[in-house]
């Protein structure tokens, strides 16, 4: 059985790695799957999530205050739940309340403790049908495990509520403005200079750069609010993006043009 481990930030990867460590010790059939970890050196890692996207049994989304309005982490909750017909998607929770998470509260969450914890883990044995094992198995393995998961947590916890808790910089010298654009933006925007003039569609855009058409609709439409991209909306086919005079400009300003 498949597990989808969703993670966005430092604390959230190491929850997620702790995770893809232990869930296989408690329930011996699980394949948790993390995309740092998981993905072969020089694959096209758009290619590989969307196939582990549409392929999985499960979903764990790994929820920390640094990340909880995350898009791309709504992103794969979204599409997790497309994807499993019972919608087996579980937000794990690190120093983060079920009311704070908008609509990953949709889904119901798991609490970093011991009784939350182990209706997680039944409950995804109990989503494995015929790999399934008993529930007194489950139980055994469990709490011989969780101290071990439970030690890793803590620490982890400590630090998600230090990162939450921590007073904003009072230095008074005014920090460099960050930069808007990511590298994955600006790849999306060197390739529109390939259209001549032309829209394109984000399905054209995911097949050229090799990622998923959602996430390439989502960077194109960021780049649309910034005034780089203009729409053009069309009822039947949907929406296609030309490159902007502002876009155009931009990349000349950062000599990729």
């Amino acid at each position: 059985m498949k597990i989808f481990i969703s993670w966005s930030g430092e604390v959230s990867h190491s929850v997620a790695l702790s995770l893809r460590d232990w869930l296989p010790v408690v329930l011996p059939f699980v394949e948790p799957w993390v995309s740092s970890e998981d993905i072969p050196k020089g694959s096209r890692w758009g290619e590989r999530l969307a196939m582990e996207l549409d392929t999985t049994n499960c979903g764990i989304i790994c929820v920390t205050p640094d990340n909880m309005r995350e898009p791309w982490l709504h992103f794969e909750a979204g599409a997790l739940s497309k994807s499993v017909k019972q919608a087996q998607v579980h937000p794990f929770l690190l120093a983060v309340s079920q009311d704070e998470l908008g609509p990953l509260s949709l889904f119901q969450a798991t609490e970093c403790r011991m009784e939350d914890v182990r209706k997680l883990v039944r409950a995804i044995n109990d989503a494995a049908a015929v790999a399934s094992i008993p529930r007194e198995a489950v139980d055994r393995n469990f709490n011989t495990c969780w101290p071990a998961l439970a030690r890793e947590l803590e620490a982890l916890m400590a630090e998600a509520q230090r990162r939450r808790s921590a007073p904003p910089s009072t230095t008074t010298d005014a920090a460099p403005a960050a930069d808007p654009l990511d590298e994955l933006d600006l790849k999306v925007l060197r390739s529109m200079t390939a259209a001549h003039e032309q829209t394109i569609f984000p399905k054209d855009m995911a097949a050229a750069l090799g990622i998923h058409p959602e996430r390439a609709k989502y960077v194109m439409e960021k780049l649309d609010s910034l005034g780089l991209l203009s729409a053009s909306r069309n009822y039947l086919h949907g929406t296609s993006w030309a490159l902007s005079q502002k876009g155009r400009a931009e990349l000349v300003k950062r000599r990729l043009l």
